[in-house]
């Protein structure tokens, strides 16, 4: 499925020291037939595959779990999950021992429409239920056919403090980028999306990780740009402060999102 000479000019080194922290950005990373397919589907998902999180720092339209989603998507998830690529992203990585998301508690299918957007961020550092496995990777693959700069949807890294952007990604076509999870490893897509009426983002999402001993209570954590009015500022702490509560909620009461999420998105009015 993956293009393997887009892969074979890879290295550990052109990982580690990429420009603000350890990322890969792939190009042509599957075959075109199937990204084209993939693509495709994404137009003809069922609307019950996708549920919108709204926030003060975040308004997202993804997948819950792997129901409704097309066979193509799941054959492809599910390879990106296989033994075979996982040792591949060690190999290119230098990680070792990583673990896929099998049940997608995190991850899955993005088509992110006008007005959806992801403030700058850390992610979570740990599964939201197996406690024992820390974040190591995600990886996500974009399949916009026809996305011009002007609609945004740039992915931002940014440096450690939140103070510079270091790179943006354009989503296009059949691009792969593979983001090392960290404290400092601050990215998002912080200009609101502003594509046409009928098109959206499309991307598949997936996180990794490793065992680890020591389980770290490390929530999603959001920052402001330099640029930002007083006001966003304000938001985006407050939200911080609101997504404690929540993970705190899913990692010892179960899972709430969607209960949580109407709280929140009340909120953020």
């Amino acid at each position: 499925m993956i293009n393997k000479s887009s892969f074979a000019k890879l290295s550990q080194k052109d990982f580690a020291n990429a420009k603000g922290f350890p990322h890969l950005e792939i190009k042509e990373a599957i075959s075109v037939e199937m990204a084209k397919s993939l693509s495709e589907d994404f137009n003809n998902l069922n609307p019950e595959a996708l549920q919108l999180y709204s926030h003060f720092n975040a308004k997202v339209t993804s997948s819950i779990g792997r129901k409704y989603l097309s066979n193509n998507m799941l054959e492809t998830i599910d390879y990106f999950q296989s033994p075979d690529f996982l040792k591949m992203l060690e190999t290119i990585t230098g990680l070792n021992g990583l673990r896929a998301d099998k049940g997608l508690a995190q991850g899955g299918i993005l088509n992110y429409p006008a007005g959806n957007f992801v403030n700058l961020h850390t992610d979570n550092l740990t599964h939201p239920f197996d406690h024992s496995l820390k974040t190591a990777l995600t990886v996500l693959l974009y399949l916009n056919e026809e996305w011009e700069e002007s609609y945004n949807g740039a992915l931002e890294i940014w440096d450690n403090h939140a103070n510079r952007r270091i790179k943006s990604f354009h989503p296009s076509f059949n691009k792969m980028v593979i983001l090392k999870a960290g404290e400092d490893t601050i990215h998002g897509l912080p200009e609101i999306i502003n594509c046409p009426k009928g098109m959206g983002r499309k991307a598949i999402v997936l996180w990794y990780y490793q065992k680890s001993d020591e389980t770290i209570f490390s929530p999603t954590k959001y920052y402001a740009r330099p640029q930002d009015p007083i006001s966003k500022k304000l938001s985006v702490f407050i939200g911080n402060q609101l997504l404690k509560v929540y993970y705190f909620q899913r990692r010892f009461l179960g899972d709430w999102d969607y209960k949580i999420t109407k709280v929140m998105k009340l909120l953020s009015r």
